[in-house]
């Protein structure tokens, strides 16, 4: 019987199941919507028993339909959205929501530990950034907040490591997950003894933490054993943007990746983890010899749907027909003057301020629907490029951009990539980048695969530079960064008056 492999992304809108051939085709895909519970206070949670029987579905449908074809389910490796956090007793049960990387509400612990001497000492320490996403900066939020369910009988895990409990009955986390958390010290590889004493936490409340390409046999689950997965290989898997990495086949620091799902993501692959407290790129440990540097941005997809949901009146994902009217129009105009700075969900890389806000400048009446999108389009593009510039600074010299992600994947956003970075462009068409390296991670743990086999089979189209663009995108770009400077002066008096 021929074998299949199942990648598995719990990303943040919804849960898939990536069905690939052993030769690394894909041959089916299955999704489930999760929802995500936002309120005036800054929150973004999610129910976890939600995540995790879409997961099961999802998982279940992908190994029936396997199967069906004739295909045995030799591998399953599991990829996940960072930073979500929630409470469980002992029992293992769930007594909050999870907060997701998008809630705003520790965004002054966040602050204040970026003021403060420790700040640096937490970064150097864990590669995390100092942001409201951070599940440390979560407890210390729960903390001032005298939370109930912050105290010695209760543990504190992500989304993911709930899905797992579930299914292997043990509260493990990948090193990858862990590093995302602002508790796992990359020197040592382990928790690190200060994040935990300012969380007021101990470390037997965690997780144990293990590699990424640990491997697992026999799941508890009965939904799971019914569908034939009881000897199947189960791979711990790591982050979604380590293994978009992976999926794409980044696997050096000369190939830089934008990722744009609802989030969007710059990173490059190194031997060694980058600090630099300034720009606080990040730096998760994708196995023993390398790691996943970069910025992560809320100024992705979730900011293209807004525009297109409240102002156009459509949606990259419940109209595509119109989604693709509405880009080809975008394409044919000149945005002139006109600058969107795409901060409507408050901003991670490069400005590290929930609170941050957007906006339109130089809007008159001549503009259009067309003009307001190719704005903001350009907008995204130019912050996921400040963000790049901040990689720069600490070392890396990229020679080439990868992109992936359903909202890169055309022609006009790959041109428009190519002549704002000035580097050769690579379009990756795998569908979910991260569930591609979640698969391929545990065929790389099982010794399916070598490394410089990740390549294999995927379809890459090429865009280069117009460098006639250059001189126009490079004005454009510093008065993108101009207005930036001038929204940030007054969020620093507004925040003083207070």
């Amino acid at each position: 019987m021929t074998h299949c492999v199942i990648g598995i992304d719990l990303g943040t809108t919804s849960v898939k199941a990536n069905l690939f051939h052993e030769n690394g085709q894909m041959l089916q895909l299955f999704s489930h919507t999760v929802k995500t519970h936002h309120e005036e206070d800054g929150s973004a949670k999610q129910c976890p028993q939600e995540v995790a029987t879409a997961t099961g579905k999802v998982l279940v449908e992908a190994a029936q339909f396997a199967k069906k074809s004739g295909f045995s389910v030799r591998l399953v490796g599991i990829s996940a959205a960072m930073h979500s956090l929630l409470v469980v007793n002992q029992a293992g049960e769930p007594l909050t929501y999870a907060s997701i990387w998008m809630d705003a509400r520790p965004n002054e612990e966040a602050m204040q530990l970026r003021r403060q001497p420790i700040g640096k000492t937490l970064y150097e320490a864990t590669g995390t950034p100092l942001h409201a996403m951070s599940p440390l900066a979560k407890l210390l939020w729960m903390r001032r907040q005298s939370s109930p369910f912050l105290n010695q009988h209760n543990r504190y895990v992500s989304l993911k490591e709930f899905v797992w409990y579930q299914w292997f009955g043990e509260w493990v986390v990948d090193e990858s997950m862990a590093g995302a958390s602002g508790m796992y010290n990359l020197h040592i590889r382990d928790w690190d003894p200060l994040a935990l004493s300012l969380a007021g936490i101990q470390r037997d409340q965690l997780s144990s933490i293990v590699p990424t390409k640990k491997l697992y046999q026999g799941v508890i689950n009965s939904e799971l054993k019914l569908a034939g997965l009881s000897d199947t290989l189960f791979n711990i898997g790591a982050s979604d943007g380590v293994l978009a990495n992976l999926g794409v086949g980044a696997l050096d620091d000369e190939s830089m990746v934008i990722t744009m799902g609802t989030s969007c993501a710059v990173r490059l692959t190194a031997h060694k983890p980058i600090f630099d407290f300034q720009h606080q790129p990040f730096t998760y440990v994708l196995d023993d010899e390398r790691y996943v540097v970069g910025g992560p941005s809320n100024s992705g997809g979730v900011i293209v749907d807004w525009i297109l949901q409240q102002f156009l009146g459509s949606s990259v994902s419940e109209d595509n027909d119109m989604w693709k009217i509405l880009l080809q129009e975008a394409s044919q105009v000149d945005s002139g003057n006109l600058t969107f700075l795409p901060y409507v969900a408050g901003e991670r890389a490069p400005l590290w301020n929930a609170d941050w806000s957007g906006a339109w400048l130089g809007l008159r009446l001549e503009h259009q629907r067309s003009h307001l999108l190719r704005a903001a389009l350009e907008g995204i593009v130019f912050n996921a490029f400040w963000i790049a510039g901040g990689l720069r600074k600490a070392g890396a010299q990229p020679k080439r951009l990868i992109l992936s992600g359903k909202l890169l994947q055309n022609a006009f956003m790959s041109q428009l990539c190519a002549d704002i970075f000035q580097l050769p462009v690579i379009s990756c068409h795998v569908g979910d980048a991260s569930a591609r390296g979640a698969a391929k991670l545990a065929m790389l743990a099982a010794g399916d695969i070598q490394y410089h086999q990740i390549s294999e089979g995927l379809p890459f189209e090429f865009t280069f530079p117009n460098k006639k663009k250059q001189v126009e995108y490079a004005e454009k770009y510093e008065r993108f960064r101009s207005y930036c400077q001038l929204l940030e002066s007054n969020l620093s008096a507004s925040s003083s008056r207070v």
